[in-house]
């Protein structure tokens, strides 16, 4: 069982550095959607980035919500040190998998008070 959690997390960071490294590439970014997709076909990422279009293969949304959000709640908690660019990465994937994330959009709220986030780049 170790193993499987290990793979998980390592296939969760794997995933949220495509995310973020999609962003950068690629600032324009105006459409985000899931790709259905049951299962993992091929050893790639399954994160596609096809001009200003980004879509996460569906069959990987079921390790990567529940994982990211015990990660946040684990640092609300303190029971869990996470870095200022770690925090930044997570709460971006998690809002964009559930915008409705009220814990994401405070810890985001705090990184940009405390100067580690600016705000307009941010929402650009």
């Amino acid at each position: 069982m170790a193993k499987m959690s290990e793979e998980v997390a390592v296939l969760v960071q794997w995933v949220v550095k495509d995310i973020t490294s999609a962003f950068r590439r690629n600032p324009h970014i105006d459409e985000i959607g899931l790709i259905p997709c049951p299962e993992a076909r091929y050893n790639r990422s399954p994160i596609v980035l096809v001009e200003n279009k980004l879509g996460e293969e569906s069959w990987c949304a079921k390790f990567l919500l529940p994982y990211i959000h015990n990660e946040l709640l684990l640092y609300r908690t303190r029971k869990q040190w996470l870095n200022k660019d770690e925090l930044i990465d997570i709460t971006c994937t998690l809002l964009l998998l559930n915008p409705d994330f009220t814990m994401a959009w405070n810890v985001r709220k705090e990184l940009i008070l405390s100067g580690t986030l600016n705000s307009i780049k941010d929402l650009h």
